[in-house]
């Protein structure tokens, strides 16, 4: 997360022009040889999908981010590990909604309240449209970024770099972040992207203050593909995780005055070790308006029928098996409810 907040303030103070106290020793992009090859740092559409397992190390602290950037949908899924304690983070911004997931505790926020607890951004686009990016898609649509070179190797991965530099003049310290890209000419990842040969392998983000201090924090990029390996459910809380003060998004379609369905109960033995237990099959009939209510299930391997009719209070089980039939008056605790079809 430090990455977006870093990244968000050298985009703002970037963008008013605050140079004048640049440590150009330390960073100067004026200063660099020109390509003669006029070579051109991959960028990301908007609209793309991606997903990458990062490592973040800053101060001898680690952190794991796997990230799911979904451009098309407008949203992000990142999970986070940090000294054990692993976070999930689903930002959608179509709904203007962030949840943090830890353990079976959720906590549901506002997300343009709370930028700052995700990995990603909201940019609004040429046609002005509001689109979830990747913190490394923001700062390569707004830092000018210089090729410095391709004689660097990153983990035995031969990469092409760029650099841009500015000045953060509330900390007083110059900024130099070095982006590292696989050099296609020499090194293919395990899946080719179209029209995108090269993959990110490397965000370096360095500091120097005016006493001198050095600071260094490094963002590896280990897993890097194009497209996302999510189902749909993937998109939603895991089961069994619920967020107080979630709104409700869609209400509820209404009920019909007629409906059937088909279900099945599963039911596990206490007090077993491998888990053991039965499952049932049920098929249920609504009709509201008639006022009657068909339920078939199975009870010790007898296929069975009841027909709950509430205009008279009578209730019909039929051995579908034998066709026999027997009449007892409506009880409560059945699966229907009178309150429902009164």
């Amino acid at each position: 997360m430090n990455f977006m907040l870093k990244i968000l303030s050298i985009l703002i103070l970037y963008s008013n022009g605050i140079l004048a106290q640049q440590d150009l020793e330390f960073c100067d992009i004026n200063n660099l040889p020109a390509d003669p090859l006029q070579l051109k740092i991959p960028t990301l559409n908007d609209t793309d999908q991606y997903q990458a397992v990062l490592e973040r190390n800053d101060f001898g602290v680690t952190e794991e981010i796997i990230e799911f950037f979904d451009g098309k949908a407008n949203l992000g899924i990142a999970i986070t590990t940090l000294a054990g304690k692993i976070t999930r983070s689903y930002a959608n911004f179509l709904r203007n909604e962030l949840l943090l997931v830890e353990g079976k505790k959720c906590s549901y926020r506002k997300l343009n309240e709370s930028y700052q607890l995700t990995p990603f951004f909201l940019i609004i686009d040429d046609q002005g449209k509001e689109h979830i990016v990747s913190p490394l898609n923001l700062a390569l649509k707004n830092l000018k970024f210089v090729y410095t070179g391709s004689s660097s190797f990153i983990r035995g991965i031969p990469v092409n770099e760029w650099q841009t530099c500015t000045f953060n003049k509330i900390k007083k310290e110059t900024i130099k972040i070095t982006l590292s890209y696989s050099n296609d000419k020499k090194w293919s990842p395990a899946q080719i992207i179209q029209d995108f040969p090269s993959i990110p392998v490397e965000v370096l983000i360095e500091t120097k203050n005016q006493n001198g201090d050095y600071n260094s924090e490094n963002f590896s990029i280990f897993k890097y593909k194009h497209g996302i390996d999510l189902e749909i459910e993937d998109y939603f809380l895991p089961p069994g995780v619920f967020c107080p003060g979630l709104p409700n998004s869609s209400p509820l379609p209404p009920i019909p005055k007629s409906f059937s369905f088909a279900n099945q109960l599963v039911e596990t033995f206490e007090d077993v070790l491998d888990k053991a237990g039965r499952v049932d099959r049920i098929r249920e009939e609504y009709d509201f308006e008639a006022k009657i209510f068909r339920y078939d299930y199975d009870i010790k391997n007898t296929p069975t029928t009841e027909i709950h009719d509430f205009n008279t209070g009578l209730n019909y089980i039929k051995n579908r098996l034998t066709g026999g039939c027997k009449i007892e008056k409506l009880k409560g605790g059945s699966p229907d409810s009178q309150k429902m079809v009164h």
